[in-house]
């Protein structure tokens, strides 16, 4: 069943009706599994969230934002919508980043950087043609359970790509890193990212492709560490980050 909502702004003239929508579902004597609330392209999830969130009988799982990695640096900067892109990337707990086909690899690169700093818990699926396995939407666990945060599937005819970020919080052996990334080319597709070097006392850019990686002087000194990933394979993904993890001396792992 679909319920129209279109009297104008959920979170102000229509809360009525999104209420009384989910007391007659709430309601039902075989009451759905799960319900989709559908927001328009300009709407607040954060304020949507709250009055969904606290309605009795319903729990809310988790809020998904489409992100069109052609035009969001444009969007993020845009006087008119840029707040309202912002916190509806912010306040996601699933970032579905679509036309990933219609931009080239390195601003895809800095795409994600940019939204990974915005919404750094959140869990990001690259896509296209807005592609992605329904069971990530509609899987009905809560989202502490649910978001293992590493990445998503690439839903096509390659084999699954998982975004992944690593944040080491001191500085680094900047080419023993590269190394260890070099040595990982059956599983790393793409890294890039910032490290603060022990040997030179600066931020280092990191940047690697097809078993590739260099090292190049950055201006951001004194920036935390962050490495984004695209890479395939969960187990040896992870044995990767864990061998990152033992330069650092760090027991446990911090990755999503």
């Amino acid at each position: 069943q679909v319920i129209s909502l279109k009297n104008g702004c959920v979170c102000c003239t229509i809360a009525d009706d999104l209420s009384g929508a989910l007391d007659a579902q709430a309601s039902r004597t075989d009451p759905p599994d799960l319900l989709v609330v559908e927001a328009s392209g300009v709407a607040d999830p954060n304020r949507i969230a709250g009055h969904v969130g606290g309605w009795p009988g319903v729990e809310l799982l988790r809020v998904v934002t489409m992100v069109d990695a052609a035009t969001i640096s444009q969007r993020l900067v845009d006087k008119y919508v840029g707040s309202v892109v912002t916190a509806q990337i912010a306040r996601a707990d699933i970032l579905v980043l679509n036309k990933c086909d219609l931009t080239t690899r390195d601003p895809l690169d800095a795409v994600i950087l940019r939204i990974v700093a915005l919404a750094p818990s959140a869990r990001i699926v690259v896509a296209t043609g807005g592609e992605i396995d329904p069971a990530l939407v509609l899987h009905a666990k809560s989202v502490e359970n649910d978001m293992a945060r590493t990445g998503e599937t690439h839903h096509h005819a390659t084999p699954s790509l998982d975004v992944v970020t690593w944040r080491p919080q001191e500085p680094v052996d900047a080419r023993e890193i590269a190394r260890v990334i070099s040595s990982a080319r059956d599983t790393v597709h793409r890294a890039k990212g910032f490290l603060r070097d022990k040997e030179s006392g600066g931020t280092v850019l990191l940047q690697a492709a097809g078993g590739d990686a260099e090292l190049s002087h950055s201006a951001q000194n004194g920036e935390p560490g962050l490495v984004v990933f695209v890479a395939g394979g969960s187990e040896v993904k992870s044995r990767l980050i864990s061998r990152l993890n033992f330069l650092l001396r760090i027991p446990t792992l911090q990755f999503r």
